[in-house]
């Protein structure tokens, strides 16, 4: 991968966590940059070199949204507190901050298996917001 395409991948990525509720701060945590660097990429500038770690991140976060795209209530469902299991009361923003790839891997699964069962049960209305996975 290139110094631009991952650049382009960063760049992209940014309006995207925006649309989601997800501020300039949230997405450096998120993304384990600073909140210059997150700016720099809103901007259409370089962000520099990433780290493996940083790379991670952006793959897994670009699959998150991927995933969230389909759901009417994706933004609501990062940031609710859900007691269902992974989450244990946290959001799952919440988690992916305190735990990073890790949870960031979980919650990928989490939403590959929520869009899996509601293409099973439901194929004709795969954007139902029921179907993400929560306790509440």
């Amino acid at each position: 991968m290139t110094r631009q395409s991952r650049d382009q991948d960063i760049q992209a990525l940014v309006p995207q966590w925006v649309e989601l509720g997800v501020t300039r701060a949230g997405q450096g945590w998120l993304l384990g940059l600073s909140v210059r660097r997150v700016r720099r990429a809103a901007q259409g500038l370089s962000v520099g070199p990433l780290t493996q770690d940083q790379r991670t991140r952006v793959a897994l976060l670009e699959r998150i949204y991927h995933a969230l795209e389909p759901w009417d209530d994706a933004c609501a469902w990062l940031a609710r507190p859900n007691a269902a299991d992974p989450f244990a009361g946290h959001s799952p923003l919440e988690l992916a901050v305190l735990f990073g790839i890790p949870a960031l891997v979980v919650i990928d699964q989490v939403l590959t298996n929520a869009a899996t069962t509601a293409q099973e049960e439901m194929p004709e209305s795969p954007r139902d917001p029921n179907a993400l996975p929560t306790d509440q």
